[in-house]
């Protein structure tokens, strides 16, 4: 049998401190998965035993320091750190020799001052929801839910109390594992995804707009965050960074559900669908990775 020739001559390693983290799971283990399946020799190993890894490329998936770029360096490996949530102010940017963002947005606010090798890569659609959402259970009136853990007070008021229409879906994100509130998920036909703190808007990558466009729902989102970038500037449904204008906007979808201007919003969420998939996004990472192979 002929061997396959490798896509890249480097091993690609991916050191992450925990496998069951949603971040690490899915920047980490996914994308070694897929790139693995695509023919290039990778890995994944827990960061604190980077020291075994030799004359590879060794991407650190969120967390990184200062300690682990110098031991990782001594072993002639090329140091890739994937900025997510924010940056790590411990990291030796000396050391590192390329970034990955998860947004232009957060690339043009960091590297700046940087000077280094960059390259945005937005993030992907989870993988597990093609095995679990079938397209089948869609509500057919407007159905709203907010995915993640549970936003903090603004002006003393919880969000329950806000927005008693937008059901709150919370996930564990360090039980990656543990699956069971995307089943919930696929009755939904709007999601919710304003954030109002400008670090989470800057560094948060737009995993909420993949989740969205899978399931065939729309978002509402703040128009001053990197959404625009895979939204483009005409999307119906952003808002602005305040209570009531965010109000207004869910108001705007419900009555505006099942006319043109919601099928506007979805056809541009159908386009995402694939350009956020994995098995696309993939080859980003591949051709970066070439810049030192």
């Amino acid at each position: 049998m002929i061997k396959k020739k490798r896509v890249l001559n480097r091993k690609v390693v991916f050191a992450i401190p925990n496998k069951k983290w949603g971040t690490y799971y899915l920047r980490g283990i996914q994308v070694q998965k897929e790139l693995k399946s695509k023919n290039v020799d990778s890995r994944i190993i827990s960061s604190k035993r980077v020291g075994w890894v030799k004359n590879s490329i060794v991407v650190f998936v969120k967390h990184i320091n200062a300690e682990l770029c110098e031991i990782a360096k001594k072993n002639n490996n090329i140091v890739i750190y994937d900025i997510l949530d924010g940056y790590d102010q411990s990291a030796d940017f000396q050391l590192i020799d390329g970034l990955v963002l998860s947004t232009e947005l957060s690339r043009n606010k960091f590297i700046k001052s940087k000077g280094l090798i960059t390259k945005v890569i937005y993030h992907h659609i989870d993988t597990r929801f093609e095995k679990i959402i079938k397209h089948q259970n869609q509500s057919n009136f407007f159905n709203m839910c907010y995915i993640g853990n549970l936003p903090d007070k603004t002006d003393n008021v919880s969000f329950v109390d806000k927005f008693p229409d937008i059901e709150l879906i919370e996930t564990n994100t360090r039980r990656a594992k543990k699956n069971k509130w995307m089943q919930n998920v696929e009755q939904f036909n709007c999601h919710y995804a304003v954030r109002i703190d400008e670090t989470q808007r800057i560094y948060k990558p737009l995993a909420k707009i993949g989740v969205a466009a899978f399931c065939n729902s729309n978002i509402i989102i703040s128009k001053n965050s990197a959404a625009t970038e895979l939204l483009g500037n005409e999307y119906p449904y952003y808002t602005e960074d305040n209570y009531n204008n965010v109000k207004d906007v869910v108001g705007f979808a419900k009555s505006s559900y099942g006319s043109p201007v919601w099928d506007k919003g979805i056809e541009k969420m159908e386009e995402l669908k694939h350009r956020l998939s994995l098995e696309n996004i993939i080859y980003e990472y591949i051709d970066f990775f070439k810049h030192w192979d």
